[in-house]
């Protein structure tokens, strides 16, 4: 397990191989179940072990927040934040209703979203994930990415309806 969360992807790498994208959206999913199936106390500072969603974060930082480099596809960066969206949506809307956030630039916004006050997981910044996903919907040209993109969006409707 440490292995997998230590070995990096530089996902805007452009001679990335379909072997290492294939790897990423199985980290992404994989993360996404275990965040998911933890036990979170939102009442107390106790961080349950199997919740992995400040990585969720990340991914949607990457996917929504980042611009991605001209000569790179924007797929591979969507595709996993379309993971968490399908195994870990309850989960992560719970850490929108909660407000989970942490300090200094592990929860900060990035790109185009520098100068907001996010930190975490909040309503604002879920909405522009959203809309950010439909709009990638649009431009990309891959058809199980388009899929991929149809499923989060329900899961998306649903915990947040």
């Amino acid at each position: 397990m440490l292995y997998l969360l230590k070995r990096a992807i530089d996902i805007w790498d452009p001679d990335l191989t379909a072997d290492d994208k294939q790897r990423w959206d199985n980290r992404n999913a994989f993360l996404a179940q275990l965040t998911a199936a933890a036990q979170v106390d939102y009442s107390n500072d106790w961080h349950h072990p199997m919740d992995f969603s400040v990585f969720g974060l990340w991914a949607f930082r990457s996917a929504f927040e980042k611009e991605a480099p001209a000569d790179v596809s924007a797929d591979t960066a969507v595709r996993a934040a379309c993971w968490w969206f399908i195994y870990a949506a309850d989960r992560l809307w719970a850490n929108v209703e909660n407000g989970l956030a942490w300090e200094g630039k592990t929860g900060s916004s990035l790109g185009k979203y520098e100068d907001k006050p996010w930190t975490g997981y909040n309503r604002e910044r879920w909405g522009v994930w959203e809309e950010r996903l439909v709009a990638a919907k649009v431009t990309t040209s891959d058809e199980d990415t388009k899929k991929l993109i149809e499923d989060a969006l329900a899961h998306i409707k649903r915990v947040s309806a």
